[in-house]
């Protein structure tokens, strides 16, 4: 089995084990942008970042994804790319400091769907917090690929699976 197909078989696998009695979307789709430049302000992805982001196509284009949100960070906006263009959607960018006002717009404008969320490793923590996740969430600063996979459900913590592309 491709390793692409691994991501959608785990969503499945989940969606048929989990009650999803949704307060918001049905799922939420949260990565970590792939690997940067270290230099500059706002530092472009690497060969190796383009790389990796190029590979979001295949691995979730049978998801179900109907928004793509990302920071204004040029990085998050580089990594959504290949996956907005194969779905034909635009990306919305969000200012990374307003990552609760985001999960508050999902509710509104995104019920029952699917959303990806492109974001950092300092803000991914707060996203799932926002999303009633209760355990404690640290990424690496060198570590890259990372998808937390989110299921909201009412009155209770969401199922959150995590994963690497």
């Amino acid at each position: 089995m491709p390793f692409g197909r691994l991501p959608v078989m785990v969503f499945t696998c989940v969606c048929l084990l989990v009650p999803l009695v949704s307060m918001a979307q049905e799922a939420v789709f949260i990565i970590r942008h792939t690997e940067q430049a270290v230099d500059g302000e706002d530092p472009p992805l690497t060969d190796i970042g383009h790389q990796r982001a190029a590979r979001l196509p295949s691995v979730l284009r049978d998801a179900g994804i109907r928004a793509i949100y990302t920071s204004e960070a040029l990085r998050t906006i580089q990594t959504a790319q290949p996956l907005a263009k194969g779905l034909a959607i635009d990306s919305r960018i969000v200012p990374r400091r307003e990552m609760e006002a985001l999960v508050r717009r999902l509710a509104v404008e995104h019920t029952q769907d699917r959303v990806l969320i492109v974001s950092h490793s300092q803000t991914i923590p707060v996203l799932l917090k926002a999303l009633g996740h209760t355990a404690e969430v640290s990424i690496p600063r060198d570590e890259y690929g990372a998808v937390f996979l989110v299921f909201p459900r009412q009155r209770m913590p969401p199922v959150v699976v995590r994963f690497n592309f």
